[in-house]
């Protein structure tokens, strides 16, 4: 048995692609988040995209490791956009993509786009900023942009993002 795919970029993309679905599972709700609407759009190669349902901020600040995690998504697609820092994270701007073999610090966007495809900004080509603009109690906001990749898949620009997300 080959398992040649587990090795370097490979068992990156496995390992992120977990996350990503950990992470979309994990925020999942039944039912629109009390209070304003919360909500996360961008353009994806110009087109709009707009997630109002199933949108979260997971913020995980530890000693040593944190994690922000921005997500929303429809039946459709689902966006999730990632940072891993070694201090607390705070508002600013976030653009380090990992080194190979590493995805600590970084700041990363899995796509995964309708009939399952994942793009990824951790992906050869790919580029990700995150600029978390306010923190508040129980949500937060930002801007981002960047591109995301697949191999043998042209690759997809995202522009334009804004999220208002809630902290659950």
């Amino acid at each position: 048995m080959n398992l040649s795919f587990l090795s370097g970029a490979g068992a990156f993309r496995l390992g992120f692609l977990a996350m990503l679905l950990t992470g979309a599972v994990a925020c999942k709700k039944d039912k629109t988040p009390e209070g304003p609407e919360y909500y996360m759009r961008f353009r994806a190669n110009g087109v709009s995209i707009e997630y109002v349902q199933n949108t979260f901020a997971v913020f995980n600040n530890t000693s040593g490791l944190s994690n922000a995690s921005f997500s929303g998504s429809t039946i459709e697609s689902n966006m999730v956009l990632q940072i891993f820092w070694p201090d607390t994270i705070t508002e600013g701007t976030y653009t380090i993509t990992p080194g190979p073999g590493s995805f600590i610090p970084a700041a990363l966007f899995g796509y995964a786009v309708e009939g399952g495809l994942l793009f990824s900004s951790g992906n050869t080509g790919g580029d990700a900023v995150i600029n978390l603009t306010e923190i508040g109690p129980d949500y937060a906001r930002g801007t981002f942009s960047g591109v995301v990749t697949e191999t043998g898949e042209p690759d997809i620009s995202i522009t334009d993002g804004v999220f208002y997300l809630q902290q659950p």
